[in-house]
């Protein structure tokens, strides 16, 4: 607690003297600040964009990426020789087409599969140059065994009349040729499917065509963003000449490119922003004295915050940090952080002498809000510090952006907005009118004149009568706060009121805590109105019936020859199988459990009785040379590793196939359990889906956001206990941080935001901006010098009361601009951002005000009261010897002088007594 008191203090002094610097030599930091600012908006021209979500909105060390890079060094892909859909490491260039009919039938009619065969003819023949020589997608495509990427649903369109009666039957989800043993996967080009009680397709929502390139040809590598591009532009104009079809469609780079636009969504917005904040800026600066109003300060505050974020941008950039699309709601907070400082430096202003020089009411407001703005600027520059401590790369550079917007916002304020902060005290000093700056007429003096003109022209102090109240009247709001607001808190029905409110808030909160749902889809990066928005809903919703085709790695050296080997590996495999998550066992593909069969076939044994298949070495030589010439098994090649010399096999692959996962709860279960699974294998198993990497972010988002939030308030709880030098103070400024994070948490579910990385990053900054409120009315309570705790809230109130609603209503309407843009992203950051202060602003004005102003000091004098009248009570009786269980209390001296220490005697089956020398009072 000494500790305590000597930062406030040195804190407090080192602002005076900063404030009478500034108040002696403004033009120094003015134009110093508008120089440094000028200096640093030049990094722009340097900023560096990504918006590759992968590597934005996944773990930089996710177990997911580690998996890719095995599978990708045991099986490598080759997109020109053996591109296999169900078997990719990652989704690289490609185009996809999902069709629907608008009136919700099935897509298995001959007018629509024609239009679906129009476009494959149409897609097909989208050209590009390269050196001169046309194109087409025949020339780009991925392909196996020489052949292109297909389409297994364009195998069937002229069949569908046949289907229609009845003669044609498809198999779903997967059919077998007999005759060509081709395998056809109808799961992932037919959605919304409704099939009979065999699993034959009675019906579709949704047809899906898809078109693979090849990026592993350097030279066809220049010209595929060019096909992308052709790509789009035709399915832009196409989808409008088929009124009675919905038409979505889908290339690579249309997240990332989506995810840029969707940054771009916020900027047209801005301006309204600007307009509404200055606007309240302005008038929440004003008075009904024209000469004490300062509405151009409100201006410069503004003007001082973005100067602060266009310096925070530019150095960020110089220093080589990219620039990513949520940067752009950071000019939207930095509004309602600096217009906070903006007010409290105000509000202080107006507090101090105003018979004394401008350069000591600089010192003295300086002093007073100092420590305020440095406690709130602090912690919330380290709340989005400790957000670099996350494995999120989209949360770091977010993160380091905000922090350092933070500080150059706090070191502008103090330098910059204080130096304006001088000259209108200046003209203040000179009674100037403070929109005009003419002189004014004190209002003392223009009692004779009009309505209009002492309403709108009069202010000032009459020189020769300097403390005439007319000419001295308090901001109409600093005095409603104190004698109206302070007044109806100190009411014990008010504060009844109040902590029934307050139950009923934390009981809703905890609700909405047990059923916050977790992770964030594709749609939502990007904007309403976006293609890729459509598409992504679309096939969620129609193409999650098996979602997942899970590829398990086995990285050993082991004997396949071995029957006992071949048991353990099968009964690996099946464990997966046997998972609720794996639906469909009869699409797992296993190249052992197909070449044992094939080994037991009679129609296969004549052909190797001279091999021992127990021995290594026939084993792989029946393998590589007889099993793989099947037209049926010549995909397994790509799953068996062998080394250089073929004389073992390294590694093998095997492929299980999902059932329904959806949630996002069931997706971070299904994850899981296959990592469980895989991990207590007695090989060395890896798991593989190339969506893992993105939604890896599921089984960490809980635990890092608690981790992180969990930090933070520990951080912010050391800063208040070393800048308030007051425990009780302390300790219930802690207790907001905790129950303001508590209630946006639980409501920001009951508004159905989802834990993300957005409302991570809301979550963290809600540390630091629970503090800001909180901290300006404890750091007023104890600065009063008023005995009574009641006058004490009062007067904070009155000092802080009109920044705190300033400060709260401003940056509210920082992000309000932010509700309006057609962003999932951006909307979800509104809603927690307007949680976060409008639970901070109710704590900072009524909840902690009326625990401040509890007479805990009254309530522990009654306590001691009772205690010694309960004792002098219990010695007027007799005594007593029956043996009681002792409780030490407060030493009292009795009228003899004889006791010095008094004890309280409980016992289970005895009445309280008191005990003295080992003699026990008879019991009350």
């Amino acid at each position: 607690m000494i500790h305590s008191n000597v930062v406030d203090r040195s804190v407090s002094r080192f602002f005076g003297w900063l404030g009478l610097l500034v108040g002696q030599y403004p033009s120094y930091f003015l134009i110093c600040t508008v120089m440094l600012t000028g200096l640093l908006v030049t990094g722009f021209q340097r900023g560096r964009y990504n918006g590759d979500p992968e590597y934005l909105f996944t773990p930089t060390e996710g177990r997911s990426k580690v998996e890719r890079n095995i599978l990708q060094a045991l099986f490598p892909m080759n997109e020109s020789e053996n591109f296999d859909m169900g078997r990719v490491a990652a989704l690289k260039m490609f185009g996809r087409v999902l069709i629907m009919a608008k009136d919700g039938g099935t897509v298995l009619r001959p007018e629509i599969m024609k239009v679906v065969k129009d476009f494959d003819l149409i897609i097909r023949n989208i050209t590009v140059n390269l050196e001169g020589r046309d194109l087409v997608y025949e020339d780009i495509c991925a392909r196996k065994r020489g052949r292109c990427y297909s389409n297994d649903i364009l195998d069937f369109p002229n069949g569908i009349p046949q289907f229609q009666n009845g003669s044609y039957i498809i198999k779903w989800p997967l059919m077998i040729s007999r005759k060509t043993f081709k395998v056809n996967f109808y799961g992932a080009f037919l959605g919304g499917v409704e099939t009979d009680a065999e699993g034959y397709v009675l019906s579709a929502t949704v047809a899906k065509i898809g078109y693979q390139l090849d990026r592993a040809n350097p030279k066809l590598a220049k010209v595929l963003p060019e096909w992308e591009d052709k790509f789009l532009n035709l399915f832009h104009h196409l989808h409008s000449r088929y009124p009675n079809l919905t038409i979505s469609y889908l290339v690579s780079k249309s997240l990332s490119e989506e995810i840029e636009k969707n940054a771009d969504t916020a900027f047209p917005y801005f301006s309204i922003t600007v307009v509404v904040m200055i606007t309240f800026s302005v008038s929440s600066c004003i008075m009904l004295d024209a000469v004490r109003s300062k509405p151009w300060l409100g201006v410069l505050g503004f003007i001082s915050s973005m100067m602060a974020v266009g310096s925070a941008f530019g150095f960020m950039i110089y220093l080589g940090v990219m620039v990513i699309g949520i940067n752009s709601v950071i000019p939207f907070l930095m509004i309602g952080i600096g217009m906070d400082d903006t007010f409290v430096l105000l509000a202080a202003w107006r507090r101090t002498d105003r018979s004394a020089s401008v350069a000591s009411r600089m010192s003295v407001a300086y002093r007073q809000a100092g420590v305020s703005i440095t406690v709130t600027s602090l912690t919330n520059f380290i709340s989005f510090w400790v957000g670099l401590s996350t494995p999120f790369p989209a949360m770091k550079v977010f993160c380091s952006y905000t922090a350092v917007a933070v500080l150059f916002t706090y070191l502008y304020h103090i330098t910059f907005f204080g130096a304006c902060m001088t000259l209108a005290g200046r003209l203040e000093a000179r009674n100037l009118h403070s929109l005009t700056l003419l002189p004014s007429t004190p209002k003392s003096l223009a009692k004779n004149r009009g309505p209009w003109f002492r309403l709108f022209c009069t202010g000032g102090r009459n020189p020769e009568d300097p403390d005439n109240p007319d000419d001295n009247e308090d901001h109409y709001m600093m005095v409603w706060f104190r004698d109206k607001m302070g007044t109806a808190l100190e009411s014990t029905r008010v504060k009844i009121i109040v902590f029934i409110g307050f139950g009923l808030y934390l009981a809703l909160a905890g609700w909405g805590i047990a059923h916050l749902e977790e992770g964030i889809q594709f749609q939502e990066l990007t904007r309403y109105d976006s293609y890729a928005a459509k598409y992504f809903e679309i096939e969620y919703q129609h193409f999650q019936r098996y979602p997942f085709r899970i590829q398990i790695l086995l990285n050993s050296t082991i004997n396949y020859a071995d029957p006992q080997i071949q048991h353990d590996v099968e009964a690996m495999v099946q464990r997966f199988e046997a998972n609720s998550f794996i639906e469909a066992k009869y699409l797992t593909e296993s190249w052992l459990r197909v070449f044992l069969r094939f080994l037991k076939d009679r129609r296969t044994s004549y052909f190797l009785e001279n091999y021992n298949l127990t021995k290594k070495e026939d084993f792989i030589h029946v393998l590589r040379h007889v099993f793989f010439r099947f037209e049926p098994a010549r995909h397994f090649e790509n799953d068996v590793l062998f080394n250089e010399n073929f004389t073992e096999i390294i590694a093998t692959r095997y492929i299980v196939q999902s059932g329904p996962v959806t949630e996002a709860v069931t997706v971070k279960k299904f994850i899981s359990e296959m990592r469980a699974i895989a991990d207590s294998s007695p090989f060395n198993i890896s798991i593989y889906h190339f969506y893992f990497v993105l939604l890896e972010q599921l089984l960490f988002i809980r635990d890092i956001t608690i981790q992180a939030i969990v930090v933070a308030a520990i951080v912010m709880m050391f800063v208040i206990f070393i800048f308030i030098p007051n425990p009780v103070c302390a300790f219930w400024v802690a207790f907001s941080i905790v129950s303001i994070e508590i209630g946006v948490v639980g409501y920001m579910a009951l508004w159905h935001v989802t834990l993300n990385i957005t409302s991570m990053v809301c979550l963290i900054m809600c540390i630091g901006f629970s503090v800001d409120y909180s901290a300006h009315i404890s750091h007023a309570f104890i600065s009063s010098k008023k005995e009574s705790i009641s006058e004490r809230m009062r007067e904070a109130l009155f000092y802080v009361g009109m920044p705190i609603f300033q400060g709260s209503v401003s940056t509210m309407i920082g992000v309000i601009a932010l509700a309006f843009a057609p962003s999932h992203m951006f909307i979800g950051f509104f809603k927690t951002v307007f949680l976060v202060i409008l639970f901070a602003g109710l704590h900072g004005l009524i909840i902690l005000p009326v625990l401040l102003s509890i007479p805990y000091e009254k309530l522990k004098n009654n306590l001691e009261a009772f205690k010694k009248r309960l004792f002098e009570t219990c010695f007027a009786k007799g005594t007593s010897k029956n043996t009681v269980t002792l409780e030490k209390i407060s030493p009292i001296q009795t009228p003899n002088n004889q006791i010095t220490v008094v004890e309280v005697a409980t016992s289970p089956q005895e009445p309280v007594a008191c005990v003295n020398d080992g003699f026990v009072e008879e019991p009350l």
